[in-house]
């Protein structure tokens, strides 16, 4: 019996790094290797013993201290848990904002079902009751969640776990790593929350596609959140990744991670290449995450590979996508409009200029009121979307003070470069 269950085990992981495309695969992508230690972990049920694995695979290099001790200073700031714990409760809310929206559509979807056009079923209002009971379970349960998030930072960010804000090149070091484990237990937090509001809705979703109907598909989808299929645990953890920003990277961020990534044997050439690019562009992939995250609350949606599958998808996901990208313009619209009454300032792409007024007490980025300039730039979505206290109104100013002073082509993409530099220090 018990060569039997080690058969199955061996066969089991065979299969695995099958699916993953194999060793080198495995060893040449970090997100590939993190994966195959997730299964491994699912496999073994002896999480210490796999991270024990992990460490022994990928052995740290020297280097790798130095660049743990760099990137922990970066991050050691109170100000960036801060923002990014508020950035974290902004995206709770405005993805309950955004699948409101998309529930207005239900109406019109009944009344083509109704004049004979074929219209499948979107997101209801039952499933918007049900994300919203998920985040209010999720409230009831804080004292539980909060232990998970503390035993998450005591035992530590993995070597080489996956997270956009921990750079998986990073050795573990006494205190130094606590920066960085701080922000793995954050996100361990505010992922219990995702997770229970999208499997609540999600289940209300299952429900209905067996034709259950308002108040009964509240009632059975909220039965099968507390025993959901693997269809609907895999679909929770695709949109918290989007939300927390470690979905897949764009293919440029991917590229730069493969060269960033430590693997055994590394010759000197390609340590040197992994030294000099985790050095001079850290935290890239969040930053590259955040720019989409942003990019798919415009018109121009389109260009981000999530919208673009959830329209490809259809149903819910596309309504999703839709009022999305509807709401998120609406308040493009509402940004310049008020970057027009100067109540919101961007940057100057002249630096001269921009130091000369802010000699004056001019502050770039920053929300205008009773002649008081006050920081905007750091969050990356308002809790309130009508507040101005964030990015996005303020790279809509940058751009609108770009388009009123008649700049040019090139003067216009040089502002859009520089707005680019600002996204990607946020978190610095």
């Amino acid at each position: 019996k018990a060569m039997k269950f080690t058969k199955n085990k061996i066969q089991n992981l065979n299969q695995v790094l099958e699916e993953l495309g194999g060793p080198e695969a495995m060893m040449a992508d970090p997100a590939i290797f993190e994966r195959f230690m997730a299964q491994m972990n699912a496999m073994s049920g002896n999480p210490a013993a796999v991270q024990q694995l992990a460490a022994t695979i990928v052995k740290p290099y020297w280097w790798q201290y130095a660049l743990t001790i760099r990137h922990s200073m970066m991050l050691s700031g109170i100000g960036t848990h801060a923002t990014n714990t508020l950035d974290s409760v902004g995206m709770i809310a405005r993805e309950f904002e955004e699948k409101l929206v998309a529930s207005l559509a239900t109406p019109v979807r009944a009344g083509l079902r109704a004049a004979g056009v074929k219209a499948e079923e979107g997101v209801s209002f039952a499933e918007s009751a049900a994300h919203f009971y998920g985040i209010l379970r999720a409230v009831a349960n804080i004292k539980d969640i909060a232990g998970d998030a503390a035993n998450a930072f005591k035992a530590g960010h993995g070597n080489r776990e996956i997270s956009s804000k921990v750079e998986m090149a990073d050795a573990r070091v006494p205190v130094l790593s606590k920066v960085g484990d701080a922000l793995h237990a954050a996100d361990t937090f505010f992922r219990a929350f995702h997770g229970s509001a999208n499997l609540y809705s999600l289940g209300v979703r299952e429900a209905q596609k067996d034709g259950f109907k308002g108040l009964e598909a509240f009632q059975e989808g909220s039965s099968r959140a507390l025993t959901p299929t693997k269809t609907m645990l895999d679909e929770a953890q695709r949109l918290a990744d989007v939300a927390l920003l470690v979905d897949t990277p764009s293919a440029l961020a991917a590229k730069l991670e493969t060269t960033k990534s430590v693997r055994p044997g590394m010759t000197g050439g390609e340590q040197t290449a992994a030294f000099a690019a985790n050095m001079m562009l850290p935290f890239f992939r969040v930053s590259d995450r955040l720019i989409f995250q942003q990019l798919r609350r415009t018109p121009f949606s389109f260009l981000d590979r999530v919208t673009r599958d959830d329209f490809r998808s259809g149903g819910s996901r596309r309504d999703i996508a839709i009022a999305r990208t509807a709401l998120g313009t609406g308040l493009v619209m509402y940004y310049w409009q008020e970057a027009g009454e100067d109540k919101v300032q961007g940057l100057e792409r002249d630096y001269d200029k921009q130091r000369a007024y802010e000699a004056g007490g001019f502050m770039p980025n920053s929300v205008v009121g009773e002649d008081q300039y006050t920081d905007a730039s750091r969050l990356n979505i308002s809790l309130n979307p009508l507040s101005l206290q964030n990015s996005i109104a303020t790279n809509v100013a940058s751009i609108r003070k770009a388009y009123e002073s008649g700049e040019n082509v090139e003067g216009t993409a040089n502002r859009l470069a520089a707005l680019t530099r600002q996204v990607l220090s946020i978190i610095a």
